[in-house]
């Protein structure tokens, strides 16, 4: 095992699986990515902070028994998580026999395959919950929603990082009623983008034969099928610095430098949801599902969640006024979601001078695969983060078109920044390979994640071998203050109604099933202060679903915030503010 170096995980197949005997069971190991790392520290230091809750909801029709129905959710689960190999996998302390990594390295993944089909049906069962509670309480999913993000954490790492969670169905057979999911998992292991990847499985695998499932569960439980599918993190997928050793050198130097000089963004105005005394520790929830959820341990705050739908009329106006400025429809979601923070902002200081207003700036997770040519459809966690984009502060005294129209041209030139692939000549340009170019997110992202790592540690650990600073005493620039709010478009939904028909006739037996999908939500657990907006678009109009930290943000003003959200565009030309 090596000495610990800051650069032992960039490209350079630092985290291989390697092969071991765990308690006489043959298993996969291999190390944490350093981005993997920070949210493990996450969930296993503050009580699954950043653990990712996704909720399903499916029409379906069926002629089954409950034991049928539950057979058929729990090998659909089953075959998910053979497929998907880190819906197996626990993080865990190094063990004796854990050799790989150097010797600062601490945690680890570890997926022991099912030594048959009933072992792997066994061990998915540990995983998954069905819920019994009266049906007419119409009130128990969303409920249950908010209490799993406000009690003690969900999954345990030592047992299994993803956990499903599936809401009692009307009994009545031959009727179309509605089959409802919570999937709660560690943020190590899953992203935005690999969640849909794995439910739009899941319910394909739910309409699947029972024979097709069983058979899958047979033939994926092997050692050999397994080790197909076990994925790297993204460290280990980076780009390779070329050249001579004296080019990687000068590289990474100038890396660090240019962390340290670059130009921080001003400070932003602040969350005007903010309470003016923020609450000293999380509220408890009354421990009405004590037998799913563990009401003895509290959160070190609370995480409320809030869904705004912004109607079709103001949809089409965003795309419009996005057509007409010649901007992406994911810069108009952004701004959208900035000038409701603006007019609250407004409202809450009135007298303020305008040249006195700061900013809105809004930070924003980076997709990271396609700096480095990773096209497989998604299926581990891989993110990078930005400084967030910076609009002006305009005053709703302005033409609302005109004000839009301004401000989303700039959030488009800032986002496309992050989006911009190399072509030949620019490979070399200093704008390119500057501090915010395309050229240097995935070294700039590498060298900040080890940052942000040290910084979730507890202090004991921040000292460590292997957990030092890269910058040494040339600090990173910081910008002036935390952003106003975060934001993240992903675009236009591919989730999409309609693929499973739910009236057609069904036969008898145990394939008498149809599910269709109807609605989907994923939060995360809120770090203190945060606000994180997530918008995408559907057929009915765009939607806009937020985690937030209850112990900092004010419930009732963040109901103002989703009125705002959903009316702003919908006003009409004419009422439009002059």
């Amino acid at each position: 095992m090596t000495q610990a170096h800051w650069l032992d995980q960039y490209a350079s197949s630092y985290h291989e699986w390697h092969e071991a005997q765990d308690k006489g069971r043959h298993c996969f190991y291999r190390p944490l990515g350093t981005v993997e790392t920070a949210f493990d520290s996450d969930g296993i230091y503050y009580q699954g902070r950043a653990d990712v809750n996704a909720f399903l909801e499916l029409e379906v029709k069926h002629h089954l028994s409950k034991d049928q129905l539950q057979r058929r959710i729990t090998l659909a689960w089953a075959v998910l998580r053979l497929y998907h190999v880190l819906l197996l996998a626990r993080a865990v302390d190094k063990k004796p026999y854990m050799t790989a990594g150097n010797v600062a390295q601490r945690r680890f993944f570890l997926i022991c395959p099912p030594v048959g089909p009933e072992d792997a049906i066994s061990d998915a069962t540990k995983s998954l919950a069905f819920i019994e509670q009266p049906l007419d309480d119409r009130e128990l999913p969303s409920q249950f929603y908010r209490h799993a993000q406000n009690t003690g954490r969900v999954v345990n790492a030592d047992e299994y990082l993803a956990k499903l969670f599936i809401f009692p169905v009307d009994a009545t057979v031959g009727t179309k009623t509605s089959l409802k999911f919570l999937f709660v998992k560690g943020h190590q292991i899953t992203d935005g983008l690999t969640n849909f990847t794995w439910l739009s499985h899941f319910v394909k695998l739910l309409n699947s034969p029972v024979i097709t499932l069983e058979e899958a569960v047979s033939s994926l439980s092997q050692r050999t099928s397994i080790q197909t599918r076990l994925p790297l993190p993204q460290e280990d997928l980076y780009p390779r610095i070329t050249g001579p050793r004296a080019r990687k050198r000068w590289f990474w130097l100038l890396t660090v430098v240019l962390r340290h000089v670059k130009k921080p963004l001003p400070s932003a105005f602040a969350n005007p949801l903010r309470r003016t005394r923020p609450l000293k520790e999380a509220t408890a929830m009354p421990p009405i599902h004590a037998r799913y959820l563990n009401y003895d341990v509290k959160p070190p705050l609370n995480t409320f969640t809030c869904m705004a739908k912004v109607p079709q009329s103001a949809t089409k106006r965003l795309h419009k006024l996005c057509r007409e400025a010649g901007t992406s429809i994911g810069a108009g979601a952004f701004v959208l979601v900035a000038m409701v923070m603006m007019s609250l902002h407004e409202d809450l200081y009135p007298d303020e001078a305008q040249e006195s207003r700061r900013p809105f700036i809004g930070s924003f997770p980076i997709n990271p695969r396609p700096f480095f040519k990773h096209h497989e459809a998604p299926n581990s966690m891989m993110l990078a983060f930005s400084d967030g984009v910076l609009l002006p502060f305009l005053p709703s005294s302005l033409d609302l078109e005109s004000r839009f129209k301004l401000l989303v041209k700039q959030a488009h030139r800032q986002l496309s920044l992050y989006q911009k692939r190399a072509k030949v000549e620019e490979t070399d340009a200093p704008a390119y390979m500057g501090s915010r170019g395309a050229g240097r997110v995935v070294a700039m992202n590498y060298v900040g994640a080890m940052e942000r790592l040290r910084a979730k540690l507890p202090e004991e650990f921040r000292s460590s071998l292997g957990n030092h600073s890269p910058q040494g005493d040339l600090t990173a620039a910081q910008n002036g203050s935390m952003a106003t709010c975060g934001v993240s478009s992903v675009g236009r939904s591919a989730w999409r109604k309609g693929e499973y028909d739910v009236d057609r006739e069904l036969d008898e037996g145990e394939d008498a099933f149809v599910a269709d999908y109807r609605f989907s939500k994923q939060n995360v657990r809120a770090r203190d202060g945060e606000f994180l907006v997530g918008v995408w678009g559907d057929d009915d109009g765009i939607a806009a679903n937020v985690s937030y930290d209850g112990n900092a943000i004010d419930e009732d003003l963040v109901r103002e915030w989703q009125r705002r959200m959903e009316s702003l565009l919908a006003e009409t030309e004419s009422k439009a503010r002059l």
